[in-house]
């Protein structure tokens, strides 16, 4: 069976009857309202009063304040509680002035005094401020019938054996001799401790039969001793109603909620943290990287720029070695034909030295060339301000003086071979 189920079971009318007469009987079980309870029992009339009056206002009190558990503060409930118990009171009270004079008069002061009775306010601090109209309704009046059969009991053993009556009857014969103690105050506590311990034998007997251990677990009401409470898993108090254990579980929840809620964003933050550690070092090892790649390639360009302006220099070697070699073919080509027409002798005589000092000369203009350029290729190297423009102008400059020297000096033979055919 659910747990919802055994508390629709636990509020129906007839449990909260039987909870009330047997279960947790005020008198008997809780030991309530025992200031009426001892004094007004002098008869079974009193006590059948006093207990009907109490059930009125248990009854209707329990019912109001049902129904306005909602709308009472919390921190006022108590107050609340007696103005509604005193407004019944009061109704009750002027209702027997009216239609029962004797009984009101027999128990005097103590009608008004039901507004501080415990069991009333108990009743409706431990359940009526907690559950429905309905069964609060019937919890008063099994509670109200509970208290009125125990003091109609106490009441009616007190009459019997303190002056051999029962509700205003003679029982006993004539030839009883009444025990005037139990009709005094003495007599109250001697009737109250018996019948107490013979409803206690009674639950004993049961609890041992087996009958009695569901009811004993069973428990709506409060006695406030908590020391000799059969239940031991109550959690409620006087002042300590539902609504307040409910708070507590709702912050003690919302304190747990908070805590996890901190400790998932603490995980959040520690992750975060570690992604952006993790970032920064991809982008430190990025960087690493396209620096590297950089530098590659910056050497790369370098050496392909070294590997053209030697190409280059190559080539312009090449060309000026051509150039003069050209420059020397033209200068055999350009010869007089006056000199070809000349005897031999004087032409192998004088021609040999000729060949050999044109040979000389273009040695000497290769080798200054040669010299030139390796020059220009040093000072290239060694200044890196001079541009490739600058030095490849140089060159030609530097060209073309050879070639102009090598033609004056190719001038200066062929006016030297003319004389010396005129002088001949």
């Amino acid at each position: 069976m659910s747990d919802l189920s055994k508390k629709k079971k636990s509020d129906s009318p007839l449990e909260r009857l039987l909870n009330g007469l047997f279960k947790e009987n005020p008198t008997f079980v809780l030991l309530l309202g025992m200031c009426p309870t001892l004094a007004v029992t002098t008869s079974a009339m009193n006590g059948l009063g006093m207990g009907l009056a109490t059930t009125a206002v248990l009854m209707m009190s329990n019912l109001i304040i049902s129904l306005l558990r909602k709308v009472i503060p919390n921190r006022v409930r108590i107050p609340a509680f007696i103005v509604i118990i005193a407004t019944f009171v009061t109704v009750v009270q002027f209702l027997m002035e009216a239609y029962l004079p004797a009984i009101n008069a027999s128990l005097g002061i103590y009608v008004p005094l039901i507004v501080v009775n415990c069991i009333i306010l108990g009743r409706a601090e431990a359940y009526a401020y907690s559950n429905p109209p309905i069964p609060s309704f019937f919890d008063g009046l099994g509670m109200g019938l509970g208290f009125s059969f125990a003091l109609t009991c106490i009441g009616l053993v007190r009459e019997l054996l303190g002056a051999g009556k029962a509700f205003d009857h003679a029982v006993m014969p004539a030839s009883y001799v009444p025990i005037n103690i139990f009709v005094l105050a003495p007599g109250a506590f001697f009737v109250l401790a018996a019948l107490t311990a013979l409803q206690n034998y009674v639950r004993i007997c049961l609890k041992k039969a087996g009958k009695h251990e569901k009811a004993a677990k069973i428990q709506s009401g409060c006695n406030e001793d908590c020391m000799n409470c059969p239940d031991k898993g109550c959690s409620k108090r006087f002042y300590d109603d539902s609504k307040k254990s409910e708070a507590k579980a709702k912050k003690a929840k919302a304190a747990e909620a908070k805590a996890a809620e901190k400790k998932a964003e603490k995980a959040k933050a520690a992750e975060a943290k570690a992604a952006e550690k993790k970032a920064e070092k991809a982008k430190v090892a990025e960087v690493k990287t396209v620096e590297t790649k950089a530098a590659e390639a910056k050497a790369a360009k370098e050496n392909a720029v070294e590997a053209k302006a030697v190409e280059a220099k190559v080539a312009e070697e090449k060309a000026i070695e051509a150039k003069a070699v050209e420059a020397k073919a033209a200068e055999k080509n350009e010869k007089p034909a006056f000199a070809i027409r000349e005897e031999q002798p004087v032409e192998k005589v004088e021609e040999k030295p000729a060949e050999d000092q044109e040979e000389k000369s273009f040695a000497e203009i290769k080798r200054e060339a040669t010299g030139m350029v390796k020059e220009q290729a040093k000072e290239s190297v060694a200044s890196p301000e001079k541009t490739f423009r600058q030095i490849k102008e140089e060159a030609e400059m530097q060209k073309r003086a050879a070639l102009e020297k090598s033609k004056n000096q190719a001038a200066d033979k062929n006016t030297e071979e003319k004389e010396g055919v005129k002088n001949d």
